[in-house]
């Protein structure tokens, strides 16, 4: 499905063989649940439970994107309401840049506590970039790019993810909230790819350092 050889020939409409692929394996897992349902003689119950985990396993789920974009970013937090509003927000979530720092607060928040983070998340603290009443110089931040290859104080993103999710972990934030947090990071190389953390690739990593 990401092919780029499927997109290159048109750029509009629907891409029947995805389509039938996609078809296909739902009719399949469809046939496994009616199958289970019948408890026909011969069939294991936990047989078909391991086909079907198998599936999801190969065929996916859905999930949620959040891209970057600076400020333009915590638009994010409207799109994640509506969904979470309609019962619509899927488990598994996946930022960059501004983006993970919208999935790293939902993927640390139980859903007792989404109601008022959503209502309260615009008007809290998110200077990421300057502080108020702290002014960089232009010099300063010429100063700054040079030493570190940053414009901004790093310092100021740390102190906001801190205080929203404090030192959690990947595998912390999952057990406690059972949502799936992927944050990709760019390599410090460019002979290597992007690292996806999570969970399961990287449990020990505390998330404010990753976002």
């Amino acid at each position: 499905m990401g092919n780029t050889r499927l997109y290159r020939h048109s750029y509009t409409g629907t891409k029947n063989l995805i389509e039938r692929y996609i078809n296909s394996a739902l009719d399949t897992i469809q046939t496994f649940l009616d199958t289970a349902k019948t408890q026909q003689d011969g069939l294991d119950l936990r047989y078909l439970l391991e086909q079907v985990l198998l599936a999801r396993q190969s065929f996916g789920r859905s999930a949620l994107l959040l891209s970057g974009g600076g400020t333009f970013g915590m638009n994010h937090i409207g799109v994640v309401k509506c969904l979470w509003e309609n019962n619509l927000l899927p488990r598994v979530i996946t930022g960059a840049s501004a983006g993970s720092i919208v999935g790293a607060v939902l993927c640390t928040k139980k859903d007792s506590e989404m109601d008022s983070l959503l209502a309260d998340f615009c008007y809290g603290d998110l200077e990421v970039f300057t502080k108020s009443g702290v002014d960089d110089s232009v010099l300063q931040q010429a100063a700054r790019f040079l030493k570190t290859g940053a414009l901004f104080d790093v310092g100021n993103l740390t102190r906001v993810m801190h205080n929203l999710m404090g030192d959690m972990t990947f595998l912390e934030a999952y057990n406690r909230t059972r949502r799936i947090l992927n944050i990709c990071v760019s390599s410090a190389s460019v002979f290597e790819l992007p690292r996806l953390l999570n969970y399961i690739t990287a449990p020990n990593v505390i998330i404010w350092s990753a976002v």
